[in-house]
């Protein structure tokens, strides 16, 4: 072989393995950049989930810090007026949140708050215009129940938040 020859052969050479080093290097800064979207991904979805806890946190420790009701039957007009007062707050509260908590975790709150706005407009109805009658403890009792299922559904949430990370 001349020395033109071997030049050849090594200049060949040497850019098959250029060529090689330069696909190697496109493939690993593919992956790379692949990982680096999956991180940033998660990272957006955790700050999301962070949000998400906080309010939720926040919104669990409010309906905490409500003060009690105290059935007391012999002044029920208080007592229709602290758990008016009572469930308001907790609806409003819950409606704050309520985009946060997750979709099979609220259900049975959203069922319970049709169902009490409905007994709370029969009771309306009837109140002003001979509508059907409804009984008092039965509206006070799905108030109640309402509340139960609101703190649950945001519980459940703040739990299944937990759980994810």
């Amino acid at each position: 072989m001349d020395l033109i020859e071997t030049l050849k052969a090594v200049g060949s050479t040497a850019g098959f393995g250029a060529l090689l080093t330069s696909l190697f290097n496109f493939y690993t800064l593919r992956k790379q950049q692949g990982r680096m979207l999956e991180i940033e991904a998660f990272r957006k979805n955790s700050a999301v989930d962070t949000f998400r806890y906080t309010k939720l946190f926040e919104a669990s420790a409010e309906i905490q810090a409500l003060p009690p009701v105290t059935y007391d039957l012999s002044n029920i007009k208080k007592v229709v007026a602290q758990t008016t007062e009572r469930h308001g707050l907790v609806q409003a509260i819950y409606k704050r949140v309520q985009p946060l908590i997750g979709a099979s975790c609220r259900t049975d709150a959203d069922r319970v708050a049709v169902e009490e706005a409905a007994l709370s407009k029969k009771l309306v109805e009837h109140l002003y215009g001979g509508g059907e009658e409804v009984p008092l403890k039965e509206l006070l009792l799905k108030r109640q129940e309402f509340e139960q299922m609101a703190s649950m559904a945001i519980s459940s949430s703040l739990t299944a938040l937990t759980i994810s990370q």
